[in-house]
């Protein structure tokens, strides 16, 4: 069975940060008897936004992972290699 909510959503900010996606929301109108419940399902889904991000070149869309030259992105190897990025050491991503 599919819950419905009833409150006001609304994207603070959307912004990159080391080559993820950071996704900030806010709540008004909410149901203070739900309202623990609502974060719990939308930190899931930002969650799994920022994960999806770390492995979906920002330019094609297709797998990719982080890169960088200075600045980290994150890349499809093609997308990389056109632009002079380099492999991001797996010691740095943690």
């Amino acid at each position: 069975m599919e819950k419905q909510y009833h409150c006001s959503f609304k994207f603070e900010q959307i912004k990159e940060k080391f080559g993820g996606l950071r996704v900030y929301y806010a709540l008004t109108d909410i149901d203070r008897e739900k309202v623990h419940e609502i974060h719990a399902h939308l930190n899931a889904l930002t969650d799994l936004i920022q994960r999806i991000s770390l492995t979906t070149c920002e330019i094609t869309g297709a797998p990719g992972k982080l890169y960088t030259k200075g600045w980290h992105r994150v890349l499809c190897e093609e997308e990389a290699l056109k632009l002079g990025y380099i492999d991001l050491p797996p010691s740095a991503v943690s």
